[in-house]
């Protein structure tokens, strides 16, 4: 994610953290929490910022929906989280794929999960000929 962005993800957190904190509706202990949320809020932010944006893994998903209206294909790994092959996937076409089919794809861990690479699996054959 771009420094600029990230910076301005920022500003915004303390802002809102700054108008929930001086509301008159919340409590004075729920206040104090909000700070302290807030504050472990951005160091995690920090963190994750410094380690390069976040885990990669490897993942077998299944096709569940391609959208051509959009421009993508959905996938749903076995631990149910969902990602989305866009034209914007480095080095595969979205379109080649179908209902279904497994792939391998290489993926990041972070907030907002983002398939790095995709490669199609074959199907298995279970009677041999």
């Amino acid at each position: 994610m771009p420094k600029r962005i990230r910076r301005e993800i920022r500003e915004m957190l303390k802002r809102d953290i700054a108008m929930l904190a001086r509301s008159p509706l919340l409590s004075e202990p729920l206040r104090f929490i909000i700070k302290k949320h807030g504050k472990t809020m951005r160091a995690m932010q920090r963190q994750s910022d410094k380690s390069g944006g976040g885990r990669i893994r490897k993942v077998t998903a299944t096709v569940f929906a391609v959208l051509p209206e959009f421009k993508q294909a959905r996938i749903e790994s076995p631990d149910s989280w969902h990602y989305a092959i866009t034209d914007k996937t480095p080095g595969f076409d979205w379109q080649g794929l179908r209902e279904g089919q497994q792939v391998e794809c290489t993926v990041t861990t972070t907030d907002l999960p983002r398939v790095i690479e995709v490669r199609i699996l074959e199907p298995k054959n279970d009677n041999p000929v």
